[in-house]
């Protein structure tokens, strides 16, 4: 899982957060060609603790169920239908149209926050010391560091989008990022709030 700072611009900021919840706003997203494709396609590996759960790209035994005699199988040569594939391996539901899917938010940047969190007092402050919120002409912006997202009424900008284990998906450049932010914050009025939020994903 993944801990990462989120400045938000606002006098209500979990008001602006609220939209990114991932438990929220659930809408059907349609997951029918990247099931099929690997029903048909990706071969798995065999997880020799035998537990009872399972992994991406391999199937982890349950108990007292025999190895399969080609440990190279595909997934179409281990279950015995895509039904039965989609429901075991995935957790797909199925759709009014009979598309395999999940519900999800596709706004979705966390799963729970904390005000501070793992970067208590974080706003470093022109007349020294640090605060998680505070008012922005207040704020030392030249020592402002090592913020991932900036959330403003306008939306959610990001250096990338934040997955599992700390691993971020189309990350911009620290150059990139760093002139993307300062732009931003050049755009708050002296007098808005601001917030560090540590957001989780």
């Amino acid at each position: 899982m993944s801990h990462f700072t989120v400045l938000v611009v606002g006098n209500n900021p979990e008001e602006l957060l609220e939209k990114y919840d991932e438990n929220e706003h659930l809408v059907f997203e349609s997951r029918e060609e990247k099931l099929r494709k690997e029903f048909e396609n990706d071969r798995i590996r065999i997880d020799i603790n035998k537990t009872n759960e399972k992994g991406s790209h391999f199937i982890v035994l349950k108990e007292n169920e025999e190895e399969p005699k080609c440990p190279n199988q595909t997934f179409k040569e281990y279950y015995k239908d895509i039904d039965t594939f989609a429901h075991e391996y995935f957790g797909y539901i199925k759709n009014e149209n009979g598309e395999y899917g999940v519900m999800a938010n596709p706004n979705a940047k966390w799963d729970w926050y904390e005000l501070g969190g793992r970067w208590p007092n974080h706003l470093p402050l022109k007349g020294g010391g640090g605060a998680n919120q505070a008012i922005w002409r207040t704020v030392d912006k030249d020592q402002l560091k090592h913020i991932f997202a900036v959330l403003t009424e306008d939306g959610w900008y990001e250096m990338g989008q934040m997955r599992f284990f700390g691993f971020v998906e189309n990350k911009k450049s620290d150059e990139e990022w760093e002139k993307e932010f300062k732009e931003l914050i050049s755009k708050i009025d002296p007098d808005e709030t601001v917030s560090v939020y540590d957001c989780h994903i």
